[in-house]
């Protein structure tokens, strides 16, 4: 009885941590749409998948959002690469979170 109270908790135990993860996952996963970073001031060129965007990769060398998301609702295709002044007036971009700067991945 013992080894079964103590299997039963090893289970509960297990089941939080993945339960848990799971719904961090899907709060850190970006809604469907195309994103946007700064790589040069006042350019902002399409991420190939929006879920490789990552807000620790904006550097503070510019006063303009380091990215913006397409609207779901818009399925225009914008092409490779915007300016500021087209991205910043179009109601089908939302700046993601409240970072600026230019973007720079890792390698």
């Amino acid at each position: 009885m013992r080894n079964f109270k103590k299997i039963a908790l090893s289970l509960l135990v297990v089941g939080l941590a993945i339960g848990t993860q799971a719904f961090k996952n899907a709060e850190n996963r970006l809604a469907d749409g195309d994103v946007y970073v700064q790589t040069s001031t006042d350019t902002y060129i399409k991420l190939s998948d929006p879920n490789d965007f990552n807000p620790s990769f904006c550097e503070n060398d510019s006063d303009r959002p380091c990215a913006y998301q397409q609207s779901q609702e818009d399925s225009t295709e914008y092409g490779a690469t915007l300016s500021y002044d087209a991205i910043s007036v179009s109601p089908s971009f939302d700046q993601i979170g409240n970072k600026e700067g230019i973007y720079v991945p890792v390698p």
